[in-house]
């Protein structure tokens, strides 16, 4: 069954992912929604990537949680810590894993994370979660 939203244009997103070959079957997934995707190699330069553009920049940001440098979950922590600082909304953080387990979920929500994606997922798993959290944009055709 197709989700009820396929076409996201407008849309940015950040990808982090620190294995060339998941991310490149994510940003072909992301891609075909239409959205603007980002790629950021681990979670430290998802901070960086997410604290560098305007606040709002990133509508949505997919972040694995099992990374080197900085896992998705200190990385879901410290943007929380630093937009809540600085006075800043956050993009929305979901969580991508392969472990399914309650544990592994409940460890991306304390981390701040506000959704949960297990890998591998489709087109459709994709479009769902995004259509839960990324507005519809007006296009102007001007």
């Amino acid at each position: 069954m197709l989700p009820k939203r396929v076409d996201f244009s407008g849309a940015r997103v950040l990808l982090a992912e620190d294995n060339d070959i998941n991310a490149e079957i994510a940003c072909d997934i992301i891609g075909r929604t239409r959205a603007e995707v980002t790629w950021a190699h681990d979670g430290a330069e998802a901070v960086k990537a997410v604290l560098e553009v305007p606040e709002g920049w990133f509508d949505i940001v997919f972040m694995d949680v099992e990374m080197p440098n900085m896992d998705g979950l200190e990385a879901s922590r410290v943007l929380h810590e630093t937009c809540e600082r600085e006075g800043r909304a956050r993009p929305v953080i979901v969580a991508m894993t392969a472990n399914a387990y309650v544990e592994d979920r409940t460890r991306a929500f304390e981390a701040g994370m506000d959704d949960y994606v297990v890998k591998p997922f489709g087109f459709a798993d994709l479009c769902d979660v995004m259509d839960a959290h990324v507005p519809a944009r007006t296009v102007s055709s001007t």
